[in-house]
Order: structure tokens, then C-alpha cells, then sequence
């Protein structure tokens, strides 16, 4: 639309400091073990995005309102957490803004949830399924007997806590590229040309932490211990 905003931006409410931020992935092989790239749709047209020129993808990058929580500013320095895109500027402080996204599960319409509503089958996809996958997950974790009533509350302590001392045993770290398009980030709109919103390709997935796609997925069988 005319009135598009194409500058670098998070999204409200997965950026807020007690929220914790999903991000997306696409399944590039289903194992077992499954393997999984960033989502980025880009132009693929089998995408069946609702704006067909823009595509879809993960979300992520620096906070203009929020500075980073402990959480995050104290991270093991081999998370990554910390790097070199980073920034104090955006939210005018004078210590690192709080990054996004925390965690990321599948998102991609392609590799999407068959789901059951208003009388048929059908697949959904997008943050909007990652995001209920992890609340499920966690609904999952606090009913189970072990956990003795007990809720995890508010999980970015634990997530980074467990990652930081066995990150490999409990996430899927995602390091490919998108499996349609090859982008290695969660940026769409210079995949079609459209606009300068992200002309260094910033937040490109890599080695643990990124802003693409967070900590990773999850291996819920160990994460949930």
C-alpha cells in the first residue's frame, strides 16, 4: 500500500522486555530429526501470502523502545547474544536495545499446521502458529507432574539460562537459509526491490543467537526437563 512503512522495525508485543518473542523457521528436511532454515518466502509465489509482492517472513532486529534485560545483556559471551549487530542507538540508551526474537518453530505456510476449524481441514502458518506452537509447548511443561503445580512463568530467564550451559542439547540452532528464496534473513521486502528498509542484509541466521531466528527451535523432550 501507498502508506507502507518500509523502515527497520520490531514487532509489538514480542519485542516488550517481559514478552517472549517468536520467531519463524521453514522445514528443509523432515528427518528424523527434522532440519529447518530461516523463513523467508520471499518471492516464491506458492507462498500464499496476503500481499503476493511482499511474501512473508521472520521477524526480528533491535528495539527502538526497550533496552536489553539481564536476560539478554548477560548472556554467555558464545551465545552470540551480544554482537556485532547489536545497537544502543535505537532505543537512545546508553546500554545494548533488547533483541528479538527470543526463540523461533516452524512458521512457513509450506511446512505449515493442519489444523481443524470452522468445519474443514486446512493449513495455517506464520509467527501466528509458531507463537501458540511455544505457548502449547509451555502449557504442556506446566502440566506435567514433575513440575509439581509449579509454573514456568516467565520463560527468557530459563530459555537463555538452559542455552547458555547446554545450548545444543535443548535447541535446534538455525544456521540455513531459506529453502525457497536462499535468503539468509528474515527480510523480504529487498528480495522484490521494494524500498532500502535492509540494504546489508542485517540479521542474517548463523551460529547460535541470531536475530532472525532467536535461540533457535526447540528439542522439547530435553527443554522440557
Amino acid at each position: 500500500s501507498g502508506n507502507q512503512n518500509l523502515a527497520l522495525s520490531v514487532e509489538n508485543p514480542a519485542a516488550q522486555p517481559f514478552a517472549t518473542g517468536v520467531g519463524g523457521t521453514s522445514i528443509t528436511g523432515y528427518g528424523p530429526p527434522p532440519t529447518e532454515g530461516v523463513w523467508n518466502d520471499g518471492p516464491n509465489p506458492e507462498c500464499q501470502c496476503s500481499n503476493s509482492n511482499l511474501g512473508g517472513g521472520s521477524g526480528g532486529g533491535v528495539s527502538a523502545n526497550w533496552t536489553e534485560q539481564g536476560y539478554q545483556s548477560g548472556a554467555p559471551a558464545a551465545l552470540g547474544v551480544n554482537g556485532s549487530e547489536s545497537s544502543a542507538q535505537p532505543c537512545g540508551g546508553t546500554a545494548d536495545c533488547r533483541e528479538v526474537p527470543d526463540v523461533s518453530a516452524d512458521a512457513d505456510l509450506l511446512t505449515g499446521y493442519v489444523v481443524f476449524t470452522d468445519s474443514h481441514w486446512g493449513v495455517i502458518g506464520g509467527t501466528s502458529a509458531s507463537s501458540p506452537l511455544w505457548a502449547a509447548f509451555t502449557a504442556l511443561v506446566n502440566a506435567d507432574p514433575r513440575c509439581r503445580g509449579l509454573n514456568i512463568g516467565f520463560a527468557n530467564p530459563s530459555l537463555y539460562q538452559v542455552a547458555g550451559s547446554g545450548y545444543l542439547s535443548n535447541f535446534n540452532d538455525i544456521t540455513a537459509a531459506s529453502p525457497y528464496t536462499n535468503a539468509a534473513s528474515n527480510d523480504t521486502l529487498t528480495q522484490f526491490g521494494v524500498g532500502t528498509s535492509d540494504p546489508n542484509n542485517l540479521f542474517a541466521v548463523g551460529p547460535n543467537y541470531d536475530m532472525s531466528t532467536g535461540l533457535g527451535s526447540m528439542i522439547g523432550s530435553s527443554l522440557a526437563n
